[in-house]
């Protein structure tokens, strides 16, 4: 899902990693230091870091009778902690995006699996997803069209675009021609 925005996720555009509520994730090294670095670079660090850990055979074993390691819990939680992170950043600063090129369906199914996902193996702390717990609860008993949703009083367009996965659902700027960002 990053890949359809990456384009438009600039250091410029995106100069911190901010998700909901005024969130704003730091990047922590393998020494334990934090920095704040601008959002393409965050998430950078997120994919190599998750592709370097899955590719290794001492945290993700591959062969028969090799074991899984005591800190593979550990590692496994840092690994969904941080995709969450990338999640909560492009429902903060591309929704609008996702929706006018009509994946906000696509974002939504994949939020509503990874978030089933961690309800079952609690991979991540409540404090933590705080920020879109009333998107994916919502999310959740989500099974009604716009016309339903309009009809209950929701009237909020950011609640119709979070939760709308029809095409009717559409914000003044889905008109205009959206253009990358010059590099």
């Amino acid at each position: 899902m990053y890949g359809i925005v990456s384009e438009y996720c600039t250091s410029s555009a995106c100069a911190a990693m901010t998700g909901p509520g005024n969130v704003q994730y730091s990047w922590v090294d393998e020494k334990g230091k934090k920095s704040k670095c601008p959002a393409p670079q965050y998430v950078d660090y997120v994919m190599t870091f998750t592709q370097n850990t899955i590719h290794d055979e001492n945290v993700f074993p591959t062969k028969y009778g090799n074991d899984f390691p005591s800190s593979f819990e550990s590692v496994a939680k840092k690994i969904h902690r941080l995709l969450f992170h990338v999640l909560s950043h492009i429902y903060e600063s591309h929704y609008e995006l996702i929706v006018i090129l009509r994946l906000h369906g696509h974002l939504n199914t994949l939020f509503q699996h990874f978030m089933l996902f961690n309800t079952t193996h609690l991979l991540l702390e409540d404090k933590e997803t705080e920020a879109l717990d009333e998107l994916f609860q919502k999310l959740l008993g989500s099974d009604r069209g716009p016309a339903d949703s309009q009809a209950q009083g929701d009237t909020s367009m950011n609640t119709c675009h979070m939760l709308d996965d029809h095409r009717d659902c559409q914000t003044e700027s889905s008109q205009s021609n959206l253009q990358p960002p010059e590099k």
